[in-house]
C-alpha cells in the first residue's frame, strides 16, 4: 500500500511540517510520494531531495531569514521603471528559488523530473486564472481545467508554488506568470493521489480565526489565510488521515517562531499515531481475511492468545465483517456501547451509523455479533 503526504501552506508554520514528518518516520511510516503547496511545496521538495529531518529544519532556518531580507536591487528596479516602490510584490522570490537551487545541486539534481518520489506542486496562472501543477510525473487533465508541468528547473517550481501574493512578486516562466497555489489548492490531497497514493496523510494549519491584526499589512495576511483556509476543508474532507496543527502562538511571517512550530508538529502527530495506525489496519488490503484457521483443515489447530482478559460486569465483545468496521471506529462503538444498556440495542445503534454512512456508496454487506458481561 502506497502512502502519499499531503502538505498544506501557511508561511513559517511550515516547520511543523517537518516536525510531523519527524514523528512519522520514528513511527516506522514510510511516504512513497508527496506534494505540497507554498511552504508545503518548500518542505516537498526538501523530502524528496532525501534530505533528513534535522538537515531540513536547519536549512529551513537559514533560509527563512535570508528570503525575507529586502532585495535592494529588486527594490530599485522597480523605482526605475516608474512601478510603486513594491512592484508586484514585496520581496521578488528570487531567493526562494536560489535556496532550493542551491539543495538539488547537493544531491545533483535541477530539474523536478531528476527526482526519483513522486512529487507535485500546484501554482496559480495569475493572467489565465487557473490552476496549473508542477509534478515528476506523466499527468494530463482531459477536461484541460488544470494544466501539468513537468520540465520545470526545481527552484522555479518551489518559488512558483510559494509566491504568496502581495509579498512576493510572480514567478515568470515560459511566457506565463504563477502565484501561490493556494489559492486554488491550498492542500494537494488530489494531486497526491494522482501520484499513485492508496492513502493520503494530510497535514494543515488552523487559522487564526481571533487573531487581531494589527495594521494593513497583517488584515492582508489574515484575509488571505481565511480564503486559503476556506479552500483546504473539501481536501482534508477526502484525506484517509488528516492532521491539523493548531499554532495559535505563530502567524504566517514570524520567524521567531520556527522552533515552537517544528515542536508542534512533532507533538500534535505523535499525539495522532494511534489513530493513522489503526486506520492504516482498518483498510488495509487483507482487512478481510483470516488467514490462519479458515480453511486451514487442521483439526489440531491451536489458537494464537495474543493476551489475557479478566472478564467483569463492564466488558463487551464485538465481532463483526469490514463492511461493518471501516464504516464506524472504535470511540464511536464505545459511545454507543455507553448510550445503551444491552447487546441488542447496542448492535442496533451502531448499524444505524453503518448503513446511513454506506447507503448509496456502493455499501459492502455487514454482519456484526455483540456481546455484553451481566
Amino acid at each position: 500500500m502506497k502512502i502519499g503526504l499531503a502538505l498544506a501552506g501557511g508561511g513559517i508554520k511550515g516547520a511543523g511540517h517537518i516536525g510531523a514528518i519527524k514523528a512519522l518516520k520514528e513511527n516506522g511510516i514510510e511516504i512513497d510520494c508527496v506534494g505540497g503547496t507554498s511552504i508545503g511545496s518548500i518542505v516537498s521538495a526538501l523530502y524528496a531531495m532525501d534530505y533528513s529531518t534535522d538537515e531540513m529544519l536547519k536549512l529551513f532556518k537559514y533560509f527563512a531569514k535570508d528570503i525575507m531580507k529586502i532585495d535592494p536591487k529588486y527594490y530599485w528596479s522597480n523605482v526605475k521603471s516608474k512601478r510603486n516602490f513594491m512592484g508586484y510584490g514585496l520581496l521578488s522570490g528570487e531567493r526562494i528559488e536560489q535556496a532550493i537551487a542551491e539543495c538539488a545541486e547537493l544531491k545533483g539534481l535541477k530539474n523536478i523530473k531528476d527526482i526519483k518520489m513522486p512529487i507535485c506542486m500546484p501554482t496559480t496562472e495569475i493572467t489565465e486564472s487557473k490552476k496549473y501543477v508542477f509534478t515528476n510525473q506523466e499527468t494530463q487533465d482531459e477536461t484541460k481545467q488544470i494544466e501539468y508541468i513537468n520540465d520545470i528547473p526545481l527552484g522555479k517550481a518551489v518559488r512558483a508554488s510559494a509566491s504568496y501574493p502581495g509579498v512576493f512578486a510572480p514567478t515568470v516562466f515560459k511566457g506565463h506568470k504563477f502565484v501561490d497555489g493556494g489559492i486554488f489548492d491550498n492542500l494537494p490531497t488530489h494531486e497526491v493521489r494522482k501520484l499513485g497514493a492508496d492513502k493520503v496523510l494530510s497535514i494543515r494549519f488552523s487559522s487564526e480565526k481571533f487573531y487581531d491584526p494589527k495594521n494593513l499589512f497583517e488584515v492582508a495576511l489574515k484575509s488571505v489565510d481565511l480564503l486559503f483556509d476556506q479552500r483546504t476543508a473539501s481536501e482534508v474532507a477526502s484525506s484517509d488521515y488528516a492532521i491539523t496543527l493548531d499554532l495559535p502562538e505563530a502567524n504566517v511571517f514570524n520567524i521567531k517562531k520556527i522552533d515552537y512550530c517544528y515542536n508542534q508538529g512533532y507533538i500534535t502527530t505523535l499525539e495522532h499515531m494511534k489513530e493513522i495506525k489503526e486506520k492504516d489496519i482498518r483498510f488495509h488490503k487483507d482487512r478481510n481475511r483470516l488467514l490462519k484457521a479458515i480453511g486451514n483443515g487442521d483439526p489440531n489447530l491451536e489458537p494464537t492468545i495474543s493476551r489475557k482478559y479478566k472478564l467483569s460486569s463492564k466488558t463487551a465483545f464485538l465481532l463483526c465483517t469490514d463492511g461493518f468496521w471501516e464504516l464506524i471506529d472504535e470511540k464511536e462503538m464505545i459511545g454507543c456501547l455507553r448510550r445503551t444498556s444491552n447487546a441488542k440495542d447496542w448492535v442496533k445503534e451502531m448499524g444505524a451509523i453503518v448503513v446511513s454512512r454506506g447507503k448509496g456508496n456502493n455499501m459492502d454487506n455487514v454482519t456484526a455479533i455483540g456481546v455484553r458481561i451481566k
